[in-house]
This record gives C-alpha cells, structure tokens and sequence, in this order.
C-alpha cells in the first residue's frame, strides 16, 4: 500500500455491519487488489453503518475491490469524492477511535463490530415481517444429548420460515446452565407445529408469551453467533450440567 494521499481516485461508502467475518475482508490483505483504505466514522441511521474512504489508482482496482469484497459487505453506494483532507488523513487508527456510545470501551474492536452486527441483525429482522407475529420464549436446560438434537430443532425452524433467537444466557459456573429461546412463528397453530415435530424431542415446550421488543433484544443464530459456534462452545456447560446434577426439568424457569 502506498498511502491513501497518494492515491489517484477515491469513493466513500458505508457498511451495514452485521457479522464479524466480514470485517476481516477489510483488514485482510488482497495481493489481486492495489488500494488504500480508511476508516472514517460510524452514523446510525437506518442502520449502524461504519464508513470508509477507498484510494486506488484505476478503474480497475476499483471494479475489483466493488466486486470481491463490496458486493460481499451489500455496499450500495459508491460516492467518488476529491483527495481526502488532512484532517482525515490524520485520524488516529479504527481500534482507538471505534468507540463510544455503542459498547463499553474496555471492548476489542471485534467485540463491537460483533455488538453493533447483533443490533443490525435484529433491526433486521424487525423490517423484513411482512405479517403479524407471535413471540414466545422458553427455558432450555442443557445437556450433551439434547444439545446435538438442537441442530435439528433450528434447521427446522429454518425451513419452516420460522426464527429462533438466543435470549439469554443463565448460570455461572459451578451452577446448573440455561439458555432463554425465542421463537417467533406466525400462529399458535405454527407454535404447536414446530412443538410436535421439532422442539418436544429436547423438552423444549414451555414457551411463554412474551413483547416484539423482548425479542429483538436477543440475539440471531447468525454471524458470530451462528448455530455450529453455539453448540461448539456450550459443550462444555452441557456436559457440567450432567455433572452437576442439575433437575431433568429442561424447562423450569428462573
């Protein structure tokens, strides 16, 4: 990289952030591509958006940078702008500077780009009903058979048109794990439904009504959360959870 100031043409664009992987596509080196890039700020407007000034040197650069990574992060638009000023050539470095109202500062940056994806996601979710909805939650208490059979419990709810969301986690260590499950369907008829022929088999069948807004405060199978992180890491609670002891009450609430 030669430097964003000396480069020859230069377009801003803003990112929905939504999973963390795609951040790396802008840190990542590109040996096919020749640009500079910088990171300005972050605005919230329909979305939380981090926005950045691109530096290349020809059309080229710029078609491939817009096709290999753009189109892999939804950018829309593309505004070409003179040479960057001083003062945003001068800005201190993402990592100092990505901050502020969204997370605790004590934060990495991967945390917040995963705490601002989670509030995007959600967002969403939120504009893409196209009909009422229900919303239920129920209290799952883990174990290492009932964790496996989960996977078949979200892929149905995946081809079902359904969506599970992760609520919240209960339990430290030494006690016995739970997590909170959302579930949002658009009938009881479609509750009972996904009860008979996903969730009864983990004993995932006191779902309780709760608010739109309960829900979206939780967060999506998806990104960093995605379903094959979620079972790797609770691995662990699920086995201490037979350990434990814990009540075969897989959905007593707390």
């Amino acid at each position: 990289m030669k430097g964003l100031n000396m480069r020859q043409f230069y377009y801003k664009f803003k990112w929905i952030i939504l999973a963390n992987d795609e951040y790396y596509l802008l840190q990542d080196n590109h040996p096919n591509i020749n640009f500079d890039l910088k990171y300005i700020d972050i605005t919230q407007e329909d979305f939380i958006y981090a926005n950045y000034v691109l530096g290349v040197d020809t059309e080229e650069d710029f078609l491939l940078f817009k096709e290999l990574i753009g189109s892999k992060l939804r950018i829309k638009e593309w505004i070409p702008i003179s040479q960057p000023n001083d003062e945003l050539l001068n800005l201190p470095n993402e990592y100092d500077r990505f901050k502020g109202m969204y997370a605790n500062e004590q934060f990495s940056m991967i945390d917040r780009i995963i705490f601002l994806g989670r509030l995007n996601q959600s967002h969403l979710d939120w504009l893409d009903e196209k009909q009422p909805h229900l919303y239920f939650s129920c209290n799952w208490l883990l174990t290492p058979d009932t964790l496996v059979k989960f996977r078949h419990v979200y892929d149905y709810s995946v081809h079902e048109g359904l969506l599970l969301y992760l609520l919240m986690h209960k339990g430290f260590e030494g006690e016995c794990v739970t997590k909170e499950i959302g579930l949002r369907v658009p009938s009881k008829d479609r509750l009972h439904q996904f009860m008979n022929e996903a969730s009864r088999d983990i004993e995932l069948i006191d779902w309780i009504p709760i608010s739109q807004e309960e829900f979206y405060k939780g967060q999506k199978f998806a990104g960093w959360n995605n379903i094959e992180r979620f079972m790797d890491t609770n691995k662990t609670y699920a086995e201490a959870n037979i350990q434990l002891g814990c009540a075969n009450n897989l959905n007593s609430r707390t």
